[in-house]
């Protein structure tokens, strides 16, 4: 998805130094990955309740043991998914087809986290050790490490092709897409997109066409 970069979140870009930063609090410490209370001081929930996601929607991958302890030190992802409205995502992509990604792409490792707001006005979030990947256009996403390392591999003159194939359909309706990095907005005409995990993202008409062929 074609992202337009508007800042860092760190300290030295507008921020200070140990915070507070763009989403913080929202997973934190106490929270699950839904942002429920898991430390017993909400009294509607008992530590280590099951989190009350809406019904269908899936919730955030559980990331890494080192980036669950706040996002000022390790860029743990902020966006929050619980506001999300229920949809039947496999309804959704009954009718998805695999298709083979055709992109060719340069690729950074983070050092530090990065939060960035989409073409649709999504505001997504990146964490220290996801890799940034470029096309040729000038496009800009992130990728998670575990996802890279599965679907990505490295070309003769050092870019990268992603090898994977997704399965995608193409959408009749708006919807709201939880992704790694945050809820994405998704418009009719848009794809959505699946891969061999799970992880679902949305993708604009006129990208999808560039990046991808029937399998």
């Amino acid at each position: 998805m074609p992202q337009r970069w508007v800042r860092r979140a760190g300290a030295g870009a507008g921020y200070p130094a140990g915070g507070p930063y763009p989403g913080e609090g929202e997973y934190g410490p106490g929270k699950d990955s839904c942002g429920d209370d898991t430390s017993g001081t909400d009294p509607a929930r008992s530590p280590g309740a099951a989190p009350a996601c809406p019904s269908g929607v899936p919730t955030p991958p559980t990331l890494p043991v080192a980036h669950r302890t706040g996002p000022a030190a390790t860029g743990q992802r902020t966006g929050k998914n619980d506001n999300v409205p229920s949809v039947d995502f496999t309804a959704l992509l009954v009718d998805a087809a695999p298709y083979q990604p055709t992109a060719v792409v340069s690729a950074r490792r983070l050092t530090e986290p990065l939060t960035w707001r989409s073409d649709r006005g999504a505001t997504l979030h990146a964490a220290a050790g996801d890799w940034e990947l470029t096309a040729s256009n000038g496009d800009r996403w992130t990728v998670a490490p575990e996802a890279f390392d599965r679907s990505y591999r490295q070309l003769p003159d050092g870019r990268y092709a992603k090898h994977e194939t997704v399965h995608a359909v193409q959408l009749t309706r708006s919807v709201q897409v939880p992704t790694r990095e945050g809820t994405s907005t998704a418009s009719s005409g848009d794809w959505l997109l699946r891969d061999a995990n799970g992880a679902l993202w949305p993708v604009p008409d006129e990208v999808f066409r560039t990046r991808y062929r029937p399998a």
